[in-house]
């Protein structure tokens, strides 16, 4: 859009500037004073050739006459020609090629420049309807003069928060957001927390971390959905972020009946309604919700079978435990492979869908329980190529100091990857960097 902003404004001025030089080059029709006097000294010249001619005067007569008006005429276009001279000499210096210059020039100069210490920008920053990055820039200075004047004002605080947000500078925005929780104490407003819970989000999704719902984010989450109305926007949007947290944690239920709640309370016709319910829908579809309600109503039925009946049968409690992996319903998970080990505790399928079940239960970035440790330990004792079992058991090792048995149990998972496959690539960083 700005491109062609640019050529309409060109054009216009090679238009501007055609025009000028064209009404500057026109004869101008009426006479003016200089201009009747000598036409009238011609045609007074005229009627004296006839009169002689005639015999109305004689030689010599005609000889004084014609003199006179001759020198007339030269005088009045010797006069002339000198003021015409001076005056075209200015003339082609200030109209023909000073004006036009300073039309480009302007033009150029506001193009490239603009006036930055206005909210009038150069066209060079104009890339689309937006509002500048040099505008948030200025009033982020502005601001900060401000806070060093005056640190415990909240509301240039919330102003700083907000510009680094639109500015992207999500490191920075959650200091300021945090400094606005602070100052605000317990009379926080829902807004503010979740503005520093979609911050923290931002941070996950810049480190593309595994989960975009931090522990901290969840609390935060919760207090402002327990704050805002659930149809305002702001009560309904941590609705949302909380289905989040809870389909990461792998409860689908409780997604799905955020999504009712928001559903149900949110006002018709509202534009975060409308933006809420669509990343609703892209979440079912990511997550497969339809086809994985179909199989939790399944799943239930059979736990229900399982538990009326006391079954005794390994088969049934681990095809339970598997479906609720698929569901990401870990501690469901967790009791149906821990009945079936208590039936058969040397079934290596139970064994390791038990140690799975614990470990995604583990919060991520701790060490791993003695428990969860154990039973991988076990899988390794009668697989000693298990791919999960070396790397739970190399990491425990680099977290005790032993690098060097770590290293080893890597370079044998590693020794059975495909090299063009991504965890081939991830267990070799691992060992480079242990190496180093």
């Amino acid at each position: 859009m700005m491109s062609i902003f640019y050529l309409i404004v060109f054009v216009a001025i090679l238009i501007i500037i055609y025009v000028y030089f064209y009404i500057i080059k026109i004869k101008f029709t009426h006479l003016g004073i200089m201009e009747g006097n000598i036409g009238l000294y011609k045609q007074q010249i005229s009627e004296l050739k006839r009169d002689y001619s005639l015999g109305y005067i004689n030689s010599d007569e005609f000889k004084n006459i014609n003199d006179e008006l001759s020198r007339r005429i030269l005088n009045f276009k010797s006069s002339n020609s000198n003021e015409e001279t001076i005056e075209n000499k200015n003339f082609v210096l200030l109209y023909k090629l000073l004006i036009p210059l300073i039309l480009i020039f302007a033009f150029l100069m506001y193009g490239i420049n603009g006036r930055p210490n206005m909210p009038d920008f150069s066209l060079s920053s104009r890339i689309n309807d937006e509002i500048p990055n040099i505008y948030w820039q200025l009033t982020l200075e502005d601001i900060n003069k401000k806070i060093i004047g005056n640190p415990v004002d909240l509301e240039f605080h919330l102003v700083k928060a907000n510009i680094l947000t639109t500015l992207g500078k999500t490191q920075e925005s959650i200091k300021i957001w945090e400094k606005v929780l602070e100052l605000s104490g317990e009379d926080t407003e829902a807004s503010h927390l979740l503005s520093y819970g979609e911050a923290l989000v931002s941070q996950n999704i810049e480190k593309k971390s595994e989960y975009l719902i931090s522990e901290k984010a969840l609390e935060i989450f919760q207090k402002s959905s327990s704050l805002a109305p659930a149809n305002s926007e702001v009560g309904g949007l941590s609705k949302y972020y909380l289905s989040v947290a809870a389909l990461e944690q792998g409860n689908l239920d409780k997604a799905h009946s955020l999504w009712e709640e928001i559903k149900q309370a949110a006002p018709e016709e509202t534009a975060w309604k409308e933006s809420v319910l669509l990343n609703i829908s892209k979440l079912q579809e990511k997550y497969s919700l339809n086809e994985n309600r179909q199989i939790l109503s399944m799943v239930d039925r059979l736990e229900k079978r399982l538990l009326e009946n006391k079954s005794n049968s390994i088969n049934d409690w681990k095809k339970l435990g598997r479906a609720s992996l698929v569901l990401k319903q870990f501690q469901r998970a967790e009791r149906s492979y821990r009945r079936a080990v208590e039936l058969n505790n040397e079934d290596i399928e139970a064994i390791e869908g038990l140690a799975e079940a614990r470990l995604y239960q583990n919060k991520k970035n701790t060490v791993v329980d003695k428990v969860t440790l154990n039973l991988f330990k076990k899988i390794l004792s009668i697989n000693q190529n298990h791919p999960l079992a070396l790397w739970v058991i190399s990491e425990d090792e680099v977290a005790n100091g032993n690098k060097f048995k770590a290293i080893i149990l890597l370079q044998k998972l590693i020794a059975n990857l495909p090299q063009d496959s991504d965890e081939y690539i991830l267990v070799l960083k691992r060992i480079e960097e242990l190496q180093n």
